[in-house]
This record gives C-alpha cells, structure tokens and sequence, in this order.
C-alpha cells in the first residue's frame, strides 16, 4: 500500500487538487447538490431512490426521455427538475 508518506502524500494531493478546482455542484429541484463522482442520470436518480416509473426529469431546460437514462452523464453545473406524478381525485 506504500509508506505512511506516500498515503499522505496522495490524500494531499486529492485535497489540492479539489479544493483549487472547486467542488462541483448541480441543481436538484432549486437546491445545490455536491456531485461526489462522475455518474449518469439514471444512476444518480436510483441511489436517491427515486422511483422511474412515477417521475419525468427536465435537464437544463430540456425533457430528459427515460430510455436515454443511461447515457445522459452529469456535469457540474446541470440544473435538473424531477417531478412525480401523482394521482388524486
């Protein structure tokens, strides 16, 4: 795993590295969210546990369609709107 200085050394460098280039945030529903990693939409909804069959999702201004989930990469700076649809009477 290498030396204490090394893992140091490392954990330095990944803090440098983030703190000079900035966090990287997007905007959910009116509210900042930190972008921990580089992920699709499809795997950002599902480890917020949104549910895909009751929700419509609009990226920067555009509707996103359920079938292109997967290939829709996030990047800093998206502003996504996530509506659920509801029944009622």
């Amino acid at each position: 795993m290498g030396s204490t200085t090394e893992r140091v050394f490392t954990s330095f460098c990944a803090f440098f590295v983030k703190f000079f280039k900035g966090s990287e945030e997007m905007k959910v529903n009116g509210k900042m969210i930190a972008l921990e990693k580089e992920q699709t939409l499809y795997d950002f909804l599902t480890n917020q546990n949104f549910d895909l069959t009751t929700i419509a999702v609009e990226r920067n201004g555009e509707i996103v369609p359920k079938t292109t989930f997967k290939d829709v990469w996030l990047e800093d700076k998206d502003k996504l709107e996530i509506v659920r649809f509801v029944g009622g009477g």
